[in-house]
């Protein structure tokens, strides 16, 4: 009887999922500098991010178990508990997978070494709540929008190696982000933040 009580409530468990992510906020100022930037892209058919969405993303976690999101605090206190603020300039524009066939743009990160280790460290720490290793290479980077179309190749590569970016980002904090998506976008909302040393 004790055993069949056991599977009524194994069943029965309600399992709450949420859209995650670890990422690291873009201050304010640089998003404005980030929108002049979004606006010289509009001759291309792309969806541009919402200026309130920008970011640099560590790790996406995907759909998680919200059971799980202690032990993401614990790996974002554990990272930042190893690295003090920097700074990191923005680079130039470029695009994912190549310019040949150009999916999304984005913001380059001039030596982006820190971050990459931050990254990896991150990873290991996630590994151990049972969180899949990253497998691609990672690439720190601010999505700027995701191309549908481009009708003038030539002229859009053109207005892209023209667009001189000379800013940069106080890193001083790492976020948990929670993802919901919508009909027009997906909205963030920010669960965890963690100060750098």
């Amino acid at each position: 009887m004790l055993y069949k009580l056991e599977i009524f409530k194994f069943y029965n468990l309600k399992y709450i999922f949420m859209r995650l992510f670890i990422g690291i906020n873009i201050p304010e100022n640089i998003k404005k500098k980030i929108l002049e930037i979004q606006e010289k892209l509009k001759d291309a058919d792309i969806k541009l991010v919402e200026p309130e969405n920008l970011h640099i993303c560590l790790k996406f976690l995907g759909e998680v178990d919200e059971n799980q999101i202690e032990n993401i605090k614990k790996s974002i206190d554990n990272v930042c508990n190893n690295y003090k603020s920097f700074e990191i300039r923005l680079n130039k524009l470029n695009f994912f997978p190549n310019e040949n066939f150009i999916r999304v743009v984005f913001i380059e990160l001039e030596n982006p070494w820190i971050i990459k280790s931050m990254m990896e460290l991150l990873d290991t720490e996630l590994n151990k709540y049972g969180f899949e290793k990253e497998k691609r290479d990672y690439i720190p980077h601010i999505t700027l929008g995701r191309v549908k179309n481009i009708k003038n190749k030539e002229n859009f590569l053109k207005i892209t190696k023209n667009i001189k970016i000379n800013e940069i980002i106080n890193i001083n904090e790492i976020k948990l982000f929670s993802s919901k998506l919508t009909q027009k976008g997906p909205i963030y909302s920010i669960i965890y933040s963690k100060k750098l040393l």
